[in-house]
This record gives structure tokens, C-alpha cells and sequence, in this order.
């Protein structure tokens, strides 16, 4: 029931908090009176840009590969880990250059997409 209560809670942006404590009394099983701390967790959909990402997929779906961009570029800088974002930026420059006939551009885009995939999957490969 606290997971459902917590995903909903994280769908519906309200703030969650959680009673921490810094000191537990192992003989009894319980924290030590008046170590208790309410903590604000932060929403997981929000820390690592699920929500932001879902509408740059969406604009992707209705072609507008510069508003993708952007969102994509946003959460370069916000997410703990942007190298998927990196990645979905660049393709997103591409195929706005390619919309714009600018081919050498959206060449130029396209190469190094490949590069950072290549780049960011060596450390998977098993050999």
C-alpha cells in the first residue's frame, strides 16, 4: 500500500516525506525518542527527467525535432546521468537539419551521434 501511495503521489507531483532517524535502539527495537527527522524525497519521474523526456518523444512523433532538441539539451543538464539525452539531442539536431536541407549539417549531426553511441556502448561489450 506505500508503494501504490507513493507512485501516486509521484504521478500527481505532491510532495512526498519519509520519517528518518538517526538513532536506533537495536535492544528495542525502535528509534532512540527524538531522533526522528521528516525528510522531503524527491520525485524519481522529475530526478531523472522521465516526465521532460516523454514530451520530447512526443514532439519527436510530431516531427518538431528543434522543441525535442531543446528539451533533450534541458535535460542534459539536469539528469545525474545525460549521456542517453546527449545522445537524443544530437539525433534530434540531425533530423532537423535534414528538414532544413542542410545535408552537410545533418551529416555532421548524424556522425557523431554514432560516435557517442559508439563511445558510450564500449564499456557494455563483452568480448
Amino acid at each position: 500500500m506505500s508503494v501504490g501511495c507513493a507512485l501516486v503521489g509521484s504521478l500527481l507531483e505532491v510532495d512526498l516525506l519519509y520519517v528518518a532517524n538517526d538513532d536506533y535502539l537495536k535492544d528495542l527495537r525502535r528509534p532512540r525518542p527524538g531522533s526522528e527527522r521528516i525528510v522531503k524525497i524527491s520525485n524519481p519521474l522529475q530526478v531523472f527527467g522521465d516526465i521532460e523526456a516523454q514530451l520530447g518523444f512526443d514532439l519527436m512523433q510530431e516531427y518538431d525535432y528543434r522543441g525535442a532538441g531543446w528539451v533533450f539539451e534541458k535535460l542534459c543538464r539536469s539528469v545525474p546521468e545525460p549521456r542517453k539525452f546527449e545522445v537524443l539531442k544530437l539525433l534530434c539536431q540531425a533530423y532537423h537539419a535534414w528538414d532544413n536541407l542542410d545535408i552537410k549539417n545533418a551529416f555532421a549531426f548524424m556522425r557523431e551521434t554514432v560516435e557517442r553511441i559508439d563511445q558510450y556502448s564500449r564499456g557494455r561489450r563483452q568480448v
